[in-house]
């Protein structure tokens, strides 16, 4: 049987030590064992992963071993071990293994974002895809995010290149491209994934060194793809005329120069259908978005770099309960409404 603890050690080899999300400092053993005691499931025992904000499936059963993380917390903060930076849409980690020997632990690390409910993303632009230009902007992302690796203890990226250029598959609705990235004395994989739905899009990404490079091709990606899965009628196919479409087309998703995301809210969307009863406090993956976006001056890239701190110097847990209360007590106003008078007050 594979197994789940001995293989962190290799993925911790980049630093011994490291800088908590509360920024507490922990030695490699120390760190190693917290990583160990999150709540690692499997695809034997639990095949099936519900995302109900996505109102989609990722069905694991096609995959020799997979160990993961559903745990949204035990995620974020198992990614910002691994790469130094946080990243706080991150909803599962994967270990994909890629053999069927039991012995051969060859495996590519999954991340998968929360679902961007943004509306039909269309592509007919993608002729305008330029990868030299795609390229030149992803190198511009990773100079900036270089500072805060460095910050945080991790290696910075000195270039990187093409694996896989940008591909479309219209029919699926599949956008897909891998990167590799060269750092001082290594070189690492990322595969971009955006599994585009009838409502908005999924965001994927796999990281993977020289050793599994050799699994990674267009027919590995697609069994990635065709893992994650829509309930009927939410699919990429199932569009009608009349569904509301994205401002965001498919061209835009791999050449946008930075991570900023522009966020029509609808004053039609209330408290009550986000809490719609004293029993219901806790709000999903997408109104959690909203508000952090509305509190960041509808800039989620602005949130992501302040460490957390959202609108009037709060907390992110604390924003989030106070919206969630004046929801409670004032079901009727629009969600809106009740994210500016929670950072302004009443004036």
């Amino acid at each position: 049987m594979f197994k789940i603890l001995p293989i962190f050690l290799s993925l911790f080899l980049f630093s011994l030590t490291y800088a908590e999300i509360d920024k507490t400092e922990y030695t490699f053993d120390e760190k190693y064992q917290k990583i160990s005691d999150f709540n690692w499931q499997n695809n034997l025992d639990n095949p099936i992963i519900e995302d109900d904000d996505a109102s989609a499936y990722i069905d694991l059963r096609g995959f020799p071993y997979v160990s993961y993380l559903a745990d949204k917390d035990e995620a974020v903060q198992f990614e910002y071990w691994l790469t130094g930076t946080e990243d706080y849409i991150t909803k599962y980690v994967l270990l994909v293994y890629l053999s069927e020997d039991e012995n051969n632990d060859d495996r590519v690390t999954v991340y998968v974002d929360a679902y961007d409910r943004v509306g039909y993303v269309d592509g007919s632009d993608w002729v305008d895809v330029d990868p030299d230009k795609v390229l030149a902007d992803q190198w511009e992302r990773e100079q900036g995010a270089n500072k805060e690796k460095i910050r945080n203890g991790a290696e910075p990226i000195t270039g990187l290149e093409w694996y896989i250029e940008p591909t479309f598959n219209e029919d699926k609705g599949y956008i897909y491209q891998t990167l590799k990235f060269f750092k001082k004395d290594s070189v690492t994989y990322n595969t971009f994934i955006y599994v585009l739905g009838r409502y908005g899009f999924q965001f994927i990404n796999l990281a993977f060194g020289e050793e599994e490079v050799k699994y990674i091709d267009e027919k590995f990606l697609n069994k990635i793809l065709d893992s994650y899965n829509f309930q009927e009628g939410k699919s990429y196919s199932d569009f009608q005329e009349g569904d509301e479409k994205s401002s965001t087309s498919a061209a835009d998703l791999v050449t946008s120069s930075e991570p900023e995301l522009n966020i029509f809210i609808s004053t039609e969307i209330l408290c009550i259908d986000t809490i719609n009863s004293v029993n219901k406090t806790e709000l999903n993956e997408e109104y959690k978005l909203i508000i952090r976006s509305v509190a960041s001056g509808f800039n989620l890239y602005d949130y992501y770099m302040n460490e957390g701190l959202v609108g009037n110097n709060s907390s992110d847990e604390e924003l989030l309960n106070d919206v969630s209360n004046y929801c409670l007590v004032n079901p009727g106003d629009p969600l809106l409404l009740a994210i500016v008078k929670v950072l302004f007050g009443d004036n």
